[in-house]
């Protein structure tokens, strides 16, 4: 996967609490011209499409419309710079030597999409960056965050557009079809990226990190098992085969002992490691990553009219960018959807 994940700058202090990554979002030169733009069937929530040419009238004159098609591709390529703007901007505000009311407080978010039953499961399709007020970011709530559902009713067009540019499938959704959920950045990074592209362990401290493919290895299980009440079935009977105290009192040797402590070990670690990234029968794969650690992962998130979130965010003095993801990580995510697991 042509993917490259850069950590630019991690605010930690100065109320910034942010940290600007590049790393999931496709390239500028990569978005389309206008001519071979994806075009998603469907209108809805202010997204009326416009019809070209004029009305003419009885006394043979024409009517222009009032307003020209929306432009999707030149709101992206805009965007795009913008996010570029708001990242360096708020790198600014991290150098400075004392803090300031005035300092925005910049937070970057990934946005998923869902569109059942073509594409029953989240994926993840654009990256968001928000800059706000001190106070207008503090008394943010998850999916109750005003602020957050206006920016994105304010691009929804631009997001189903990246999503059809992501898969060919979200371009036969109606527009209207097509749900949202949004969650920081920092936890998509640890709970998705590090899980799911680079089979990591989610608890990052244990220093015995084992791949999904390594688990399954441990575990006996073939490829193709995805049952969880399976998986746990075959931990149980492993772990108990393999717990330390039934080897007390035995006439072991002390290597053999450790072997067997060892062996315990990456039994538990193997079914940690699976344990999260398997779906189960009628619940979402993608919302089951990260189990109950996992609470900054929101949606779907109630849409409003396009003119009423552009009134809320100017009012609020908001600035906002979206751009879309990689079009290989997220047709990636698109396949896991479809294979269920």
């Amino acid at each position: 996967m042509r993917l490259t994940f850069l950590i630019c700058l991690l605010a930690t202090e100065r109320g910034c609490g942010f940290s600007l990554r590049a790393a999931f979002r496709t390239s500028r030169d990569s978005l389309p011209s206008l001519t071979s733009a994806v075009s998603p069937r469907g209108t809805g929530m202010g997204m009326g499409a416009n019809t070209k040419g004029g009305t003419k009238k009885k006394n043979g004159k024409v009517k222009q419309p009032s307003n020209p098609p929306y432009d999707v591709s030149a709101s992206l390529l805009r965007l795009d710079k913008k996010y570029e703007e708001l990242q360096l901007a708020a790198a600014k505000t991290l150098q400075k030597e004392f803090d300031s009311d005035d300092d925005l407080v910049t937070t970057e978010y990934i946005i998923t999409a869902r569109a059942s039953p073509i594409v029953a499961d989240w994926v993840p399709v654009a990256q968001l960056c928000l800059a706000r007020t001190q106070a207008d970011a503090h008394a943010s709530e998850g999916a109750a965050d005003p602020t957050l559902q206006a920016a994105v009713s304010l691009y929804c067009r631009e997001l189903s557009h990246v999503a059809g540019m992501g898969s060919r499938l979200f371009q036969s959704v109606a527009r209207n079809e097509l749900q949202y959920a949004v969650e920081s950045m920092d936890s998509f990074h640890k709970h998705v990226y590090e899980v799911v592209l680079e089979g990591k362990n989610e608890n990052t401290k244990n220093e015995n990190v084992m791949t999904k493919t390594e688990a399954r290895s441990v575990l006996q299980l073939e490829v193709d098992v995805v049952d969880k009440s399976e998986i746990k079935r075959v931990y149980r009977k492993m772990s108990m085969a393999w717990h330390p105290d039934r080897f007390v009192g035995k006439d072991l040797t002390d290597e053999e002992m450790k072997e067997a402590s060892v062996m315990y070990s990456k039994i538990k670690l193997a079914y940690e490691t699976l344990e999260s990234g398997i779906r189960e029968i009628g619940k979402s794969w993608y919302e089951s990553l990260g189990g109950r650690a996992r609470t900054d992962f929101h949606g779907p998130v109630r849409l409003s009219p396009i003119s009423e979130a552009k009134a809320l965010l100017e009012a609020s003095k908001v600035s906002s960018a979206v751009v879309g993801l990689d079009p290989e990580m997220v047709q990636g995510f698109v396949a896991r959807s479809q294979a269920g697991v």
